[in-house]
């Protein structure tokens, strides 16, 4: 006794196949007035079966079509947030930076000002020093001769 192997149809390949039986018959004209309002009743069920088949494969390419999306929005999520991160990294070392050069900024400007009141304190002294020697004495126990009065007191 041989065992034969069924070969397994999905039930739209069935139905269509079914129906082309039917269909052949009919046009042949073998079948009678119940035979053709049962194939006619085959028909629009394969027809459902083959639109329902239909939607389902749309609904299944959808649905992976969503978890796709769903997938690409979350890796851009992740990125987004990387970025964000990055930019506040960011963000934080130019503010140190710019604090830095800001306390830089105002050492160099007080340094100019105190090397400004150096100097403007020498131009005092160098001031009272050439107002010293305008002061010139020519005649000195009867001599004639040209010296500033500091010359002769700095002694």
């Amino acid at each position: 006794h041989r065992s034969r192997r069924r070969r397994h149809c999905s039930p739209p390949t069935i139905a269509y196949r079914g129906a082309g039986v039917i269909d052949t018959l009919a046009t042949h004209g073998g079948m009678s007035a119940a035979m053709n309002a049962a194939a006619e009743a085959l028909s629009q069920q394969t027809l459902r079966d083959h639109l329902n088949a239909g939607v389902d494969l749309f609904f299944q390419a959808a649905s992976s079509r969503r978890e796709e999306a769903d997938v690409a929005l979350a890796e851009a999520n992740e990125i987004l947030e990387g970025s964000r991160v990055e930019s506040a990294r960011v963000k934080e070392e130019a503010n140190t930076i710019k604090e830095d050069a800001i306390r830089e900024a105002e050492g160099v400007k007080r340094k100019a000002r105190e090397e400004r009141a150096a100097l403007e304190a020498e131009k005092a002294a160098m001031e009272k020093v050439h107002t010293l020697q305008k002061n010139k004495i020519h005649d000195v126990g009867g001599h004639r001769f040209t010296t500033s009065l500091q010359t002769l007191t700095s002694v």
